[in-house]
């Protein structure tokens, strides 16, 4: 009985069990079926007021059964459009989205979304160069729409989980530039998302994760398996990654840290380690581009990685954090399946330091760098401190087998074969300095170098490119090379035994160099290249070449200028039917041939012969040839022949050099002939030069000059000593101008220094700027700059002697006009000369004689003289500075005056006087002048109780003045106003002070008059009655 008790209550119970589970599963099933409407019009409703978007989907469930056992929201076939620029593109595309529900909260006002689902999606963030991104779709509120769509959404969100599966992530910012492209992405993240201060819990695993920055590709196709714990606080916006294992392939990765926003910026301190680990697992993490080297070998070894980046980043102070690396291999071991013997022993001890980012200041040491390939070793060391300067101690020994080291690292893009043995040590400093030559050429040049020391040999060498058919075989070479301090003039170099064979081509021979200063040279190299051949063992990448090239070349002795020594040489270089064409450009080089020869038998420029027979090629079926014919470089003997044409700018563009725009055309045909000295003689009929040279657009630049002087057409007649001009048309920034004429002694000034180059021309153009001339002024642009900010003076080629007769319609000098220039310029010794120069100024004609000549490119001495009738003078205060500073009282002062006048004194930066060091004299003519306010007689007027002094008339006044050190000294001056005989004299400073001693005749013949002296500033004039006194006189200021 018991038993059927016991049976029938096991019956009761599974069948109360059953009905319950069934019941449970019926409500899980049916519960949906009523919330279904509530719950999916209020995410509907929540959807449409939050995303700025547009968001599809094709079907939409509620269920427990999705992700049991919560109650999910589920969409289907979701499509979400991104923001703009990217509107048209998708944001996400989603097999499936779920939103986890509190379900007592679907009996509520609020639905409450507490978990996140994502499947088989395409996430696809995107950001332009600009920094716009396509993930900013929430609506954004002013606070009191917030306030009120937080009080009256009818979902809440708590995310507490979120998780994806098997999707695919990209993430694109262009503004870095940056790529990162995950497949096979699932992350889950767990923590209580709407805290402010919460742990959130991370598990991300990646089937192929892609990474690149720049233009170089870091990670590709690695799979990555991370474990996070991050703390974060939203109210300081810090993060703290308390515990973090990494997996990249087979790298196993320690990261710690933290890392806070600041008001501009961010503080950060991370740690990134991996200790101990299996040399073949560091493998596994390298770049791609790095990974095929190594199929097929055999690893073993371990090694330790670390690397931190401690401190604030912040742009506007230019604060970067430090970072620090450390590498470090043990017991390495290296060895390609088809390798006889295999790297090992492999040892490295590397740390880096960075402060502030800064390469500059980068510390390395490598301590240690060892291996062996059988009885063969390798052994070195290096320590960088900076870069420029940068300290160096370096040391490497080595004996390798280029065979088995080739066999053992597999490399599969080389072959290489040989014996190398190296001995090289370093100490010392490295550095460059910045050296300016002329007035605005800027040159780096090595100013330091470590004291060095380094012998190597290789013999039975071998070099291939696995993908190319030919080899570089029987390579050899010696080099001994050695500098005992840091001037790096003070090297020895050798590079002797040297052999290298391509098919039938061949290099061999030496070359030792020493005592750079005098370039002591011992040479005798000899080689023969089809130059075509190149391209079968070495990857030209779209350029081709051909031709036979051959070079002989024996030398020995010195070279040094100075002293007209040469070293003793016979060499030879010869190209024949050369052919070079690139991709940058259709058409080639080609059918050139150059043979040249140089020879000295004595070492002397005396002996010394230069033949050029011939150079010519043709581009675009335009043939172009030189021959020459140089001897005797103390007495030039020159034969020189050239006839064809050359479009520089197809030549630019057959090189395709980055970076420069060379243009312009020169067609040739002449013939030169003739023998230095008869030059300088003045043998002419001894020269047989003639022919022409045309050029077409063509820029041509000067040291002194900011800008280019472009040609745009150029004939150029050579006869005897002279090569005249014809229609020459140029232009130099805003200015074109006309010359026609001649140049001569072109032969002694090119070959003896301190010659001058003599001509005679004249010039025409429109309009000439002077503003563009000075040696700092901008680089004209469509807005044209300010006139003070041209700064420096104008240069004047000191090797020139140059008559040159001018007519210039407009002429603009800093901020004035002169009209109608016209007259005759002498430019000798680096000095400009104006003789009977004529203008237009201010609505009067002036004429002129001047002399000007540039000190440095900020300084320049001047004289001045001058000669103006009946001109405007309150024209001549407005517009002329100069006469502003010097005639101050002209601003009162209307009706004609007239100037004769003398100056000589100093020009600053601005090309403007520099009022101390003027010194001069002449006369000022008031042939009918009325003032107005002039508070200087207005005061008299007061003082004496004359009313007819103020604002007076005079005319037929000729005041004559004398200036020096800063101050215009006045002669005795007589005048006639309203039957007063006023008359002057005294002391004009040009800062405005005053020491004038007056009398005003009295009517009817002034010769009872009252005496002043007249002090202070003009502005300000302090009148006395008196006369003057040895005190009262002004203080001289000389330019010092």
């Amino acid at each position: 009985m018991k038993t059927q008790r016991s049976g029938n209550l096991f019956i009761r119970i599974a069948k109360i069990t059953g009905f319950s589970i069934l019941g449970i599963v019926v409500l899980l099933a049916v519960l949906p079926l009523f919330l279904s409407k509530t719950i999916n019009g209020k995410v509907t409703e929540w959807a449409n007021a939050n995303i700025n978007g547009t968001v599809a989907f094709k079907d939409v469930n509620l269920s427990f059964f999705k992700h049991f056992p919560y109650l999910t929201v589920t969409l289907y076939q979701v499509d979400l459009k991104g923001s703009a620029p990217f509107e048209k593109e998708n944001l996400l595309n989603a097999g499936e989205i779920a939103l986890g529900v509190n379900v007592w909260s679907a009996f509520g006002d609020k639905i409450s979304i507490n978990k996140f689902y994502v499947d088989n999606a395409l996430i696809n963030i995107q950001t332009d160069s600009l920094g716009a991104a396509n993930y900013n779709i929430y609506k954004s509120s002013s606070p009191a729409d917030s306030t009120e769509t937080m009080d009256t959404t009818s979902v809440s969100l708590g995310i507490e989980l979120i998780k994806i599966s098997n999707s695919h992530l990209v993430y694109h910012d262009r503004s870095l530039p940056m790529m990162i492209d995950a497949k096979g992405f699932n992350y889950q993240g767990k923590g209580d998302l709407m805290n402010a201060v919460f742990t959130l819990q991370t598990h991300a695993r990646v089937d192929s994760l892609d990474f690149a920055y720049g233009d170089q590709q870091y990670l590709k196709n690695k799979k990555i398996d991370a474990r996070l714990v991050t703390r974060i606080n939203t109210h300081s916006l810090s993060f703290i990654f308390e515990k973090n294992d990494l997996k990249i392939n087979d790298l196993p990765l320690t990261f710690t840290g933290k890392f806070a926003f600041l008001k501009s910026g961010y503080d950060m301190s991370f740690s990134v380690s991996s200790r101990q680990v299996a040399l073949a697992d560091f493998i596994s993490a390298l770049p791609p581009d790095y990974l095929r080297y190594v199929a097929g070998t055999k690893l073993k070894g371990t090694g330790s990685l670390t690397l931190t980046l401690n401190g604030q980043y912040n742009a506007e102070d230019q604060k970067m954090p430090d970072a620090a690396f450390g590498l470090s291999i043990q017991d390495g071991f290296i060895q390609h399946e088809k390798a006889p013997f295999p790297l090992e022993n492999l040892a490295l001890e590397m740390k880096a330091n960075v402060p502030g980012l800064d390469p500059q200041k980068l510390d390395l040491a490598v301590n240690k760098v060892h291996f062996n390939i059988g009885k063969d070793y390798f052994d070195g060391s290096l320590k960088l401190n900076g870069l420029n300067p940068c300290t160096v101690d370096s040391k490497v020994q080595t004996q390798l087998n280029l065979a088995e080291l080739d066999q053992a690292l597999g490399l599969p893009d080389f072959d290489f074969r040989g014996l190398l043995h190296l001995d090289f040590s370093a100490k010392g400093k490295y550095a460059t300095a910045i050296r300016k030559s002329g007035i605005r050429q800027v040159d780096t040049v090595i100013a330091s170098i470590p004291a060095f020391t380094l012998k190597s040999r290789v013999s039975d060498g071998y070099f291939k490119y696995t993908a190319l058919p030919e080899a570089l075989k029987n390579i050899s070479f010696d080099i001994n090379a050695s500098c005992a301090d840091s001037n790096y003039k003070n090297t020895t170099a050798e590079l002797t035994n040297i052999n290298v064979n391509l098919l039938d081509n061949y290099l061999k021979g030496y070359i030792k160099v020493k005592d750079l200063n005098k370039f002591t040279v011992n040479a005798d190299l000899k080689s023969v290249f089809d130059l075509q051949d190149i391209a079968k063992f070495y990857p030209l990448n779209g350029i081709e070449l051909g031709g036979k090239l051959t070079v002989n070349a024996v030398a020995n002795g010195t070279y040094e200028p100075k002293k007209h020594i040469f070293p003793v040489t016979v060499t030879e270089l010869a190209l024949k039917n050369g052919h070079f064409k690139t991709d940058a450009y259709p058409i080639p080089l080609n059918n050139i041939d150059l043979l040249t020869r140089v020879t000295s038998s004595k070492g002397s420029y005396k002996d010394l012969r230069i033949e050029i027979l011939p150079v010519s090629f043709k581009v675009s079926q335009e043939p172009f040839l030189l021959k020459a014919n140089l001897e005797d470089f103390n007495n030039l003997r020159y034969d020189i022949k050239s006839k064809g044409s050359v479009d520089l700018a197809k030549l630019y563009k057959i090189f395709g050099v980055s970076g420069y725009d060379l243009a312009g055309k020169i067609k040739t045909n002449l013939a030169l002939k003739g023998r230095q000295s008869d030059a300088a003689s003045g043998q002419y009929q001894k020269l047989d030069n003639k022919g022409m040279l045309e050029i077409k657009d063509m820029a041509v630049s000067s040291d002194l000059f900011p800008q280019a002087f472009l040609i745009r057409s150029g004939r150029f007649v050579f006869y005897r000593e002279k090569m005249l001009f014809k229609s020459f048309t140029a232009q130099y920034g805003k200015t074109a101008f006309n010359m026609d004429g001649q140049l001569s002694n072109m032969l002694n000034y090119l070959t003896r220094e301190g010659e001058p180059l003599k001509g005679d021309f004249k010039l025409s153009s429109d309009k000439l700027d002077i503003n563009e001339f000075m040696a700092y002024a901008p680089v004209s642009s469509s807005a044209a700059p300010a006139p003070q900010q041209a700064v420096g003076v104008v240069l004047i080629p000191d090797n020139l002697d140059v008559n040159l007769s001018a007519a210039v319609k407009r002429v603009r000098y800093d901020d004035l006009n002169l009209d109608n220039f016209k007259g005759e310029a002498e430019v000798k010794d680096g000095q400009l000369f104006l003789k009977n120069t004529g203008f237009n100024v201010i609505g009067t004609t002036v004429n002129m004689n001047a002399s000007y000549a540039p000190v440095n490119p900020r300084k320049a001495n001047f004289t001045y003289d001058v000669k103006a009738e009946n001109f405007d003078i309150q024209k001549a205060y407005q517009q002329i500075k100069l006469f502003r500073e010097m005639a101050s009282a002209a601003k009162d002062a209307y009706g004609t005056v007239s100037l004769n006048y003398k100056l000589e004194g100093k020009l600053d930066e601005n090309m403007f006087p520099v009022l101390p060091s003027l010194k001069g004299n002449g006369t000022l003519s008031l042939n009918n002048i009325r003032f107005k306010g002039f508070k200087l007689m207005n005061s008299i007027a007061r003082k004496t109780s004359s009313e007819s002094l103020n604002d007076p008339s005079v005319s037929q006044v000729d005041i004559k003045t004398s200036i020096s050190n800063n101050v215009m000294t006045i002669e005795r001056t007589r005048m006639k106003i309203a039957g007063f005989r006023p008359r002057f004299e005294g002391q004009v400073s040009l800062d405005g002070r005053m020491n004038i001693g007056f009398r005003l005749g009295l009517p009817p013949f002034g010769i009872f008059g009252i005496p002043m002296k007249i002090t202070g500033t003009q502005e300000k004039p302090v009148i006395k009655l008196g006369r003057q006194q040895k005190e009262d006189e002004l203080q001289e200021t000389t330019e010092n």
